[in-house]
């Protein structure tokens, strides 16, 4: 939808449009015929603006608000799977140390807590995702009634979500508090981890050796096609050097029974006498000239003993 298209359908001007993107810091280029993105329509849409001219900051919070009560809205599992997908975990359990503190309320002094330093199972920092123009870095995880715990120790915990009354209290859908029950001792917990990170990286060598073994075997594979080439080549000249045999055979025979012919047409004109004998024995001896050997001549039969096979291997040589 264009600049044009949406003031028409929010019954508002173009350079109140114009004016609206610029004071939610969303400045946009002041074309009529732009055309804007869902999230920038949907913003318009839902804060349903106004001829009255509000200051930026009016128009920021106002924006905010409304993504705030979207948020809020989600389900809790949708929540958490998008914190653990910003952070790329696969479990929402942390690590942090804990900062206890004493309260004195109307029904007398009780203790709560707050996780500080936190970071994920490897080490690294954590972060609430993007919904505002900050993201914010996961930190000071509440924890109600730590009694049994001990003042800054470092705790492994299951995060949980906040409830809606302090997540709107905050300004912060997916702020994160733990419970007692999903606590526990960092030097129990390590022990833990540290098995854990020996399991995947036995795991990672096993990967590594099962790659090298998929690559050789590949390798072999690739071998055996070309074998398989090589020998189907060599059966394609065999078999073109068996025809060509063939045809040459052909030709022989058909050379040997002409040269009989002859010879037997020669002796019939001795017998009637067209030749005389001598003439009969030079024409015969011609006839029967012994065969010619080139140096080097190597013979089908006797020097390859009628294998084609052999035959290829030597030409080939």
């Amino acid at each position: 939808m264009t600049v044009a298209e949406l003031a028409a359908k929010i019954n508002v001007s173009t350079e109140k449009l114009f004016e609206f993107f610029e004071y939610i810091q969303r400045p946009i280029p002041r074309e009529f015929e732009f055309e804007l993105s869902e999230e920038l329509i949907k913003i318009a849409e839902e804060n349903k603006i106004s001829s009255e001219k509000k200051n930026s900051e009016e128009v920021v919070q106002e924006v905010e608000n409304n993504q705030l009560k979207k948020l809020l809205a989600q389900s809790s599992q949708d929540m958490i799977k998008r914190i653990k997908e910003a952070n790329n975990l696969v479990s929402l359990v942390l690590s942090g140390r804990l900062k206890k503190s004493i309260i004195n309320g109307k029904s007398g002094a009780f203790e709560l807590g707050f996780f500080e330093d936190i970071v994920d199972l490897d080490g690294n920092d954590v972060y609430y995702p993007k919904y505002s123009e900050n993201q914010e870095k996961i930190n000071n995880v509440y924890i109600a009634n730590p009694d049994e715990l001990q003042d800054r120790e470092r705790y492994y915990f299951k995060c949980e979500l906040a409830s809606n009354k302090e997540r709107q209290k905050q300004e912060n859908p997916y702020l994160l508090q733990t419970t007692i029950k999903n606590v526990q001792s960092a030097s129990g917990v390590n022990d833990i981890v540290i098995a854990i990170k020996q399991k995947q990286t036995e795991l990672e060598k096993i990967d590594e050796k099962a790659k090298s073994a998929n690559e050789k075997i590949e390798e072999y594979n690739q071998k055996i096609i070309n074998t398989f080439n090589e020998i189907q080549n060599k059966e394609d000249e065999l078999s073109s050097l068996k025809e060509s045999f063939d045809i040459t055979k052909h030709n022989l025979l058909k050379m040997e029974n002409l040269i009989n012919t002859l010879k037997e047409r020669i002796t019939l004109c001795k017998n009637l006498q067209f030749v005389n004998k001598d003439d009969e024995s030079k024409y015969l001896n011609l006839l029967s000239a012994k065969e010619f050997k080139p140096a080097n001549h190597l013979d089908f039969e006797l020097d390859f003993e009628k294998s084609f096979s052999k035959l290829a291997d030597h030409i080939h040589a």
